[in-house]
């Protein structure tokens, strides 16, 4: 089973002032009402504190509050493009009733250029949500995160207005878990539990590598506020996108495995459709654009492999592989992007 510590993290307002928690997966001392404490109580929370010094960033791009990543792109027989893709999904205000807190997102993957003779990295996603950590006395499912939220799916060039309403569970099952942070804490544990190690500090060193595997399950339901008229980039020619409903499942599994600096991730995304939706296809030549039904199974995968450049990883070179479709143009993707990616 997972360190207990690992649950309290997932849920990064857990207000025990005495315990080390793991918050996004790095290690911290959550001590926020020290000052109520009595004073043997404040030294203890102070010792403890000063004894972890820590260092884990996010594993992969769901576990991130902020993530920006900068790309050159390229496919097979195709001109070189550039793309920026970003996440901002920060955790705001007091726990509510159910220990709901507010989180307001932002999720875009845009870029310039065309692989595979499609466009591609054309997705912006802004929405607002709730997020709360269920947890299980279960050495099976550990927890469950709940994350209801309404979003607007849209691109840069504005002609799609998909309004949804965005329900996404994530399940913690202990043992597919086991980063390199949480291996060097139960390693430090061990060693500070030996006589003539009560001075111990602890460090990231304790552990080289870890591996985890996480499990999402979502829908997308809503539809086109709008039909659109969406015109062809070099000639007059124009197709009417009409109005239609969105009904998705979107199951997913995010896995990593981290050496030191080195991480490896991989996403598989198996989305289906299940009422039929509208997007449009441009010529080769920019002079016809075409109207296209879509439904049924459009999968999407990623793999990616980063260095960190700097000593915490929040920093690194990375290249990642892209291969399927996404909403809400579902263009075909197959790319490889090289670039620099930032991550907390």
């Amino acid at each position: 089973m997972t360190d207990s510590r690992l649950l309290k993290a997932l849920n990064p307002r857990y207000n025990d002032p005495l315990s080390v928690v793991f918050t996004h997966w790095v290690l911290t001392v959550w001590v926020p009402r020290q000052n109520a404490l009595p004073a043997c109580r404040r030294a203890d929370a102070v010792k403890a504190q000063s004894d972890v010094t820590l260092g884990a960033v996010p594993k992969t791009k769901d576990d991130s509050v902020f993530y920006l990543k900068f790309d050159h792109q390229a496919g097979p027989e195709s001109k070189p493009g550039y793309s920026i893709e970003a996440k901002i999904a920060p955790d705001l205000g007091p726990p509510m009733r159910g220990g709901f807190v507010w989180q307001p997102a932002l999720n875009m993957d845009i870029g310039t250029g065309t692989v595979s003779n499609v466009k591609v990295n054309d997705t912006i996603v802004p929405s607002l949500g709730l997020t709360t950590l269920h947890r299980f006395e279960s050495r099976g499912i550990e927890a469950i995160r709940t994350t209801p939220a309404i979003s607007f799916e849209t691109n840069k060039e504005f002609n799609k207005k998909n309004l949804l309403y965005d329900q996404d569970f994530q399940f913690v099952i202990g043992f597919l878990e086991s980063s390199r942070l949480v291996r060097a804490w139960r390693n430090y544990n061990a060693l500070k539990a030996k006589p003539g190690n009560e001075d111990l500090k602890f460090s990231n060193d304790f552990a080289d590598w870890g591996a985890g595997l996480k499990l999402f399950v979502g829908s997308e339901v809503g539809g086109a506020l709008e039909s659109q008229t969406v015109k062809a980039a070099k000639s007059t020619n124009i197709v009417l996108v009409p109005t239609y409903t969105v009904a998705r499942i979107r199951p997913k599994l995010s896995g990593y495995a981290e050496y030191k600096r080195v991480n490896l991730t991989l996403s598989v995304l198996p989305r289906f459709l299940f009422a039929t939706e509208f997007t449009t296809r441009e010529s080769t030549d920019g002079k016809t654009v075409r109207l296209l039904p879509l439904s049924g199974f459009r999968p999407y995968g990623e793999t990616s492999l980063s260095i960190g450049i700097d000593q915490s990883g929040h920093v690194s070179f990375t290249t990642t592989y892209k291969l399927g479709s996404q909403p809400p143009t579902f263009q075909s993707t197959n790319t490889v992007q090289t670039g620099l990616l930032i991550k907390y």
